[in-house]
């Protein structure tokens, strides 16, 4: 393990230990280079891995201090990675959603609110009505995170935003493209509300399913034709 690797580690152990918690102030990098044993230039790139992983905050001329640790902040930096990712990683991810957010949904139903339902109906109606692809998949976004706003969980809410990473979302966007695409997913996006609507966990999940499976095969079909 390298010098700055070894002061990454020795910062997140004095978070874990509550040393330091949410929004505490750092010592001064003077302080922390004679604390850790490793140099200025350790301890400034360790501060930056760890301001960029959402971990620390660095104010220019007032210090570093520790974040919320709000999962949405932590996981941003794997959001911005996995935009980066091959096709064939992209696949992987999709494969990953497939499994968490079926679960989303079945968590759903026991913490809907009629407020939750009102807006899935409005996204549902955004996406009847949208004049392009790039409106459509964003109201689709947006349908799919109110529901896993509605699982209560926000490290799972979080985790499924990131897999909804940029570059994949560009070759669904292609996909749909393809004749009753998007009336396809209009159908599918009905049968889950109406799950939901009824507070059926078992359907709800079943319909979640038979969507991502639909827009795996649009996907691959995307990925085909690079």
């Amino acid at each position: 393990m390298n010098k700055t690797d070894r002061a990454v580690e020795a910062l997140l152990a004095m978070i874990r230990s509550g040393r330091f918690s949410v929004g505490d102030r750092l010592p001064t990098e003077p302080e922390l280079v004679a604390e850790l044993g490793v140099s200025r230039s350790a301890v400034r790139e360790a501060v930056q891995s760890l301001s960029f992983a959402g971990v620390l905050r660095v104010r220019q001329g007032g210090g570093t201090y520790v974040t919320d640790l709000e999962p949405a902040r932590l996981l941003r930096s794997a959001a911005i990675a996995l935009d980066l990712t091959s096709s064939a990683t992209i696949s992987e991810l999709y494969a990953v959603r497939r499994i968490l957010e079926p679960a989303a949904t079945t968590m759903a139903v026991a913490n809907l609110t009629d407020e939750h339902l009102e807006t899935l109906r409005e996204l549902l109606d955004e996406m009847r009505t949208a004049s392009d692809a790039e409106s459509f998949v964003q109201a689709d976004i947006a349908f799919h995170d109110t529901v896993a706003q509605a699982a209560g969980n926000e490290t799972l809410r979080a985790l499924l935003a990131a897999l909804r990473s940029e570059s994949g979302l560009a070759l669904i966007r292609r996909a749909r493209e393809e004749e009753n695409a998007e009336a396809r997913s209009i159908t599918e996006h009905e049968a889950i509300l109406a799950a939901l609507e009824v507070r059926d966990p078992e359907l709800a999940q079943a319909a979640t399913t038979l969507h991502l499976a639909a827009g795996q095969r649009w996907l691959d079909a995307a990925q085909s034709e690079d």
